[in-house]
């Protein structure tokens, strides 16, 4: 972002729904005259009240000015009050002329008479016009009105440029909480020892030590701290001394402690890494670089970034031409030089394929640590190929705080999640193809999503598994029993459904086996780990003894609703 280019149109548009616009712009018809400043301003009180709760309770809560034609509003500024009153009528604001004075005084009204979208609407065109020349006064206006989503894009801006921001002329001078607000981020990532001068020389000329606890004392170095940081005066010296002994790694430092790069939210920003692990073998597969991994020894794959990252999400796949599934845990360390290793998740127990996704709260991140434990469904120790990708999102994932697992709040037993059905009669299996977000399967849908296994007591263990690509934590799934070839009479089944983790050990969740059922099935369950379910007919009214589904889904979309 640049000081010296035009950025984005300092204009709103909100449309709105308002009556008979033209009689209302009709300078004979209005009831009140509002005085701000004594400047006059005719307006509708009806209309007035129908966009803010404030000119509400004014006009029709009892109060004095409800029988008046003319009101007078103090403190209000009178051009604030005019671009204001233009918003009420035609949900229009220009700001190119006044621009951030203006803006500043609306943001106020918009604060005390409760017109929100407005609000969000400027707060959004200063985030999109931050520069070095405005970041402060429009950070300061943020805390003073507790505008979260602008104060979030101040510290954004600032965290592009920490050296820019703390050398700034004007940095001395801000308020004690519009440093903190700015210095306490882990993501406001440099040097610690440009921090420290940046804050104490806030400390000198504002005479307020209060804002010392922003610098992490563990980050500076143990030659910075004796020289520096030791005859200043600033800290204790007992403080001082556990933080030489916190940088030499005698004692670990506090997780929390750490500052990094906080990429921008999305799945399509690409964090560069390095592959790293024992017995591994980096190689170009198109776009992609895999890593050869050899389980004949510990399998363990260093994932190393090129800085200090603050991450949430990871995502790697497992490519092979074989059938494969794995078991892992993957741990992270905020620096690498200094590697006190936190645990992220622990499959070590449950059976996983394809594309694993990760989600865990915010932290810094510098080298991850992915140990694969085993390697089921085939003799080969080997895993064909690697390939990881590390995220920041701020999409939210509910994740179970007990087990590290993601409670799916859409259905994960799709193909495009890589769910599939991996035993029925056709042995091969067949996936459930509904496209994204879709709840009701097509006839189309339907011919093509059949799985289906033989009723028969030669046979009594036959079923249709189905198994996620990772471990959730589940409480309900649906499915749509088969209503038979065209043509033919209604279906009814008996049937049970068991769910795994580990296609060992089974726990049975819906025993209908004395029922006679057809159509739609709603099964709910306490939340548990489910890597595969077991869906096993046990009875049918129909002479070819075929148990069939039309439709799965994993959780139920109808619990969410």
């Amino acid at each position: 972002m640049s000081d010296t280019s035009e950025k984005q149109n300092w204009e709103i548009n909100h449309r709105i729904d308002l009556p008979d616009l033209q009689a209302l712009h009709n300078p004979g018809s209005p009831e009140v005259t509002l005085l701000v400043n004594n400047v006059k301003f005719p307006a509708h009180k009806s209309i007035l009240a129908s966009r803010s709760s404030y000119f509400q309770a004014l006009f029709f809560g009892g109060m004095k000015e409800s029988c008046e034609s003319q009101v007078v509003l103090k403190d209000v500024n009178h051009i604030a009050f005019d671009h204001l009153l233009k918003y009420i009528y035609t949900g229009k604001v220009d700001l190119r002329v006044s621009r951030e004075e203006t803006a500043f005084d609306l943001l106020g009204l918009c604060d005390q008479w409760g017109f929100q979208e407005l609000g969000d609407g400027i707060c959004d065109i200063l985030a999109a016009n931050l520069q070095l020349s405005n970041i402060f006064p429009i950070l300061e206006k943020g805390i003073n009105l507790a505008l979260s989503r602008l104060i979030s894009a101040c510290g954004r801006f600032c965290d592009e440029r920490p050296d820019e921001i703390l050398e700034h002329p004007l940095f001395p001078q801000i308020s004690r909480e519009a440093l903190t607000t700015l210095v306490s981020r882990s993501s406001f990532f440099t040097q610690e020892e440009k921090i420290y001068e940046g804050v104490t020389k806030w400390v000198a000329k504002n005479d307020d030590d209060s804002v010392l606890s922003c610098v992490r004392l563990s980050l500076l170095s143990p030659e910075y701290l004796n020289n520096v940081v030791k005859c200043s005066g600033f800290f204790p010296l007992k403080e001082i001394s556990d933080a030489i002994e916190e940088s030499k790694g005698v004692q670990a430092i506090r997780k929390w402690e750490y500052r990094g790069y906080l990429p921008t939210p999305s799945p399509n920003s690409i964090i560069p890494i390095d592959i790293t692990g024992a017995k591994s073998d980096l190689y170009h597969f198109g776009s992609r670089d895999l890593t050869n991994i050899d389980l004949s020894d510990t399998a363990v794959v260093f994932i190393t970034l090129p800085k200090p990252t603050m991450l949430n999400t990871i995502r790697f796949y497992y490519v092979g031409r074989d059938f494969h599934t794995y078991s892992y845990f993957i741990e992270t360390c905020p620096n690498k030089n200094q590697p006190v290793w936190e645990p992220v998740v622990d499959y070590t127990k449950y059976h996983c394929q394809w594309w694993q996704l990760l989600h865990f709260t915010l932290r810094v991140v510098h080298q991850v640590k992915l140990v694969a434990t085993r390697n089921v469904g085939t003799a080969s120790r080997m895993i064909p190929a690697l390939q990881v990708r590390l995220y920041n999102l701020d999409r939210s994932y509910n994740v179970d705080p007990g087990t590290g697992l993601i409670i799916p709040t859409e259905n994960v037993a799709r193909k495009d999640m890589c769910a599939s059905v991996i035993n029925d009669e056709n042995g091969q299996g067949v996936v459930f193809p509904l496209q994204r977000g879709s709840t009701r399967p097509t006839d189309e849908n339907i011919c093509q999503g059949l799985a289906a296994h033989v009723i028969n007591q030669h046979n009594p263990h036959a079923s249709i598994t189905i198994q996620l690509v990772q471990p959730y934590l589940v409480s309900s799934m649906r499915f749509l029993l088969w209503n038979g070839p065209p043509g033919s009479n209604e279906r009814r089944y008996s049937y049970c459904v068991e769910v795994s983790a580990d296609i060992k050990n089974w726990t049975m969740v819906s025993d209908k086996r004395g029922d006679w059922l057809a159509s739609w099935q709603e099964v709910t369950f306490e939340a548990q780990p489910v890597v595969y379910i077991r869906i096993r007919g046990t009875r049918v009214n129909s002479g070819d003894r075929r148990f069939g589904i039309t439709y799965f889904e994993c959780p139920s979309t109808l619990q969410g609703n």
